[in-house]
């Protein structure tokens, strides 16, 4: 949480719609984002988070593999949730 502020949990609605969005607040729901990241190789969790022009907000974050190639970046992750959830990207 960003000191002084209180977001809320992102786990709870993933996919909120949101009418006015800060960086602030996009950089509060990608670090909580970036705390469900797997990376077991370099232990660098990244947490993204996008809001698309309706107001809906989408996350993801990076998942390592020992083939590095299958690794996913969070931005890719959150692109990804929001198109499966039928965002307009």
């Amino acid at each position: 949480m960003i000191a002084g502020h209180d977001f809320g949990n992102f786990s709870e609605d993933p996919f909120r719609t949101v009418s006015a969005i800060t960086p602030e607040h996009l950089l509060h729901y990608a670090a909580e984002a970036g705390e469900k990241a797997y990376a077991p190789y370099s232990h660098f969790h990244v947490g993204a988070a996008l809001v698309t022009e309706s107001g809906r907000l989408f996350f993801g974050c990076n998942v390592e593999n020992g083939s590095f190639g299958m690794t996913i970046c969070a931005e890719r992750g959150a692109i990804a949730a929001g198109r499966v959830a039928g965002g307009e990207l």
